[in-house]
């Protein structure tokens, strides 16, 4: 079947069809939702839906400003020293090459 075919078959399928009543009233209907003042919220509902909200803004905040307490590891600051290491060299991709050697 060829591409003009199926469009004629699809158009004549809708020659049969007819016109869907409409509600007269549905216009009226709508414009009158539209226009009505909107629905409030009660302040106890406002509120219950606040209260979390504000806990966890209060917790956010509260952690932080609340200064991070370095943990000392002496063992690896002496391991560093004998060494003469900084950060720096730790992490340093120049450092971290690894070579592969053949067998």
């Amino acid at each position: 079947m060829n591409k003009d075919q199926w469009i004629d078959e699809v158009l004549a399928s809708a020659k049969g069809a007819e016109r869907v009543a409409i509600n007269p009233y549905l216009h009226t209907r709508v414009k009158a939702k539209l226009e009505a003042t909107p629905a409030t919220i009660p302040l106890r509902w406002a509120l219950v839906a606040l209260a979390p909200v504000m806990v966890l803004l209060a917790l956010n905040v509260t952690l932080w400003r609340k200064p991070v307490q370095k943990k000392e590891n002496p063992g690896m600051e002496q391991v560093i020293k004998a060494y003469s290491m900084d950060d720096s060299y730790l992490y340093s991709s120049a450092n971290n090459d690894i070579t592969h050697e053949k067998d």
